[in-house]
Parts: C-alpha cells; structure tokens; sequence
C-alpha cells in the first residue's frame, strides 16, 4: 500500500513537471513572438527615423540655397536702390542748376 502511494506521488510529481514543461514551453514562444514583434517594430521605427532624418536634410539643403537665391537679391535690390538714389540726387541737382524761363 505504501509504495502504491509512493507511486502515486512520483506519477503525480512528473505529471506535474509535465504540465510545468508545457506552460513554460508556451509561455517561452509567446516571449519569442513579443520579442520578434518588438524587433520589427523597432526597425519600422528605425526605417521611419532615417526616412525623416533624410527628408529634413533635403529641407535644409534647400532652405540654405533659398536663402543664398535671396540674400543673392538682396544684394542687387540694394545697389538697385543705392543706384535709385543716386539717380534722385543728380535730378534734384539738375532742377536745382536749371531755371525754367518764364
């Protein structure tokens, strides 16, 4: 009787270990399935990123030569307007040298 129920136990304990073994085996490829699931993420995360960084390159690329084409207009809207000046003066000068006869 005795080692009927030390039997028992011991088919008890590896049945146990059993039921152990499975849970942990499913538990282990559902951690696996988390962390291939985090990976892809990941590198979803990591392809977006770089697309972002290279179209924010792109931007300031051509921020920088719109700011050259306009510092470029800049320049010639000031001799333009430096000229313009010039040009008032000499007229205000001239009208000042010229008498209109009466």
């Amino acid at each position: 009787m005795l080692i009927a129920l030390v039997v028992l136990a011991a088919i008890g304990l590896v049945a146990a270990l059993a039921f152990a073994g499975v849970r942990v085996g499913r538990e282990a490829i559902a951690l696996q399935r988390v962390q291939r699931a985090s990976a892809a993420a990941r590198l979803e995360a990591l392809v977006a990123f770089d697309q972002a960084r290279e179209r924010l390159t792109a931007n300031v690329a051509q921020t920088q030569e719109r700011r050259a084409a306009l510092e470029t207009q800049l320049a010639e809207l000031t001799r333009a307007r430096a000229s313009l000046a010039l040009l008032f003066e000499a007229a205000g000068e001239a009208l000042r040298l010229v008498r209109l006869p009466r």
